[in-house]
């Protein structure tokens, strides 16, 4: 367990050194399992799941095996879960319309004692389509200035 993942709205809620060392033992991810094929997430158990259409895309990426980045994205999502099962608050299911090219759309606006939507937050990277600038990269336009100034480079891989 060198590299452990754990987000930070998992962090939010531990307060000492020592709670957050003992959160990253009991629920951290070791980098090699997040990207281990073998070792798929499984279902996941979401207090929100029950009240997700059962036909829908979202309840069928979290019952359903994946792989690649959904696989990853997968697993993430499922330590954060695990962790909103211990939270009190009501779980809240109505939908929250996310814009933009995400793989899912309209997501559950549940927080528990997150810092906001949990399900918006670790599936909005998700998506059915690269982002504009990653187009526009791909075609060879030049980067608006705020991408140019805010990020140091960016490697795109192609296939």
């Amino acid at each position: 367990m060198a590299i452990t993942v754990v987000s930070a709205y998992q962090l939010t809620a531990v307060d000492s050194p020592r709670d957050t060392a003992t959160m990253l033992f009991d629920e951290g991810i070791t980098l090699e399992d997040l990207v281990d094929p073998s070792q798929p997430a499984g279902r996941v158990e979401d207090l929100n799941l029950d009240d997700l259409d059962a036909a829908g895309e979202l309840r069928g990426f979290l019952v359903e095996a994946q792989s690649g980045p959904r696989e990853v994205a997968k697993r993430i999502f499922q330590a954060v879960s695990l962790q909103r099962h211990g939270a009190f608050s009501q779980d809240v299911a109505e939908p929250m319309t996310v814009a933009g090219a995400r793989l899912f759309p309209d997501v559950p606006l549940d927080r528990g004692h997150f810092p906001g939507s949990y399900f918006e937050h670790f599936l909005n990277g998700l998506r059915t389509s690269p982002p504009s600038y990653v187009l526009d990269l791909l075609a060879d336009v030049e980067p608006p200035e705020e991408l140019r100034t805010a990020v140091a480079g960016v490697v795109l891989i192609t296939t």
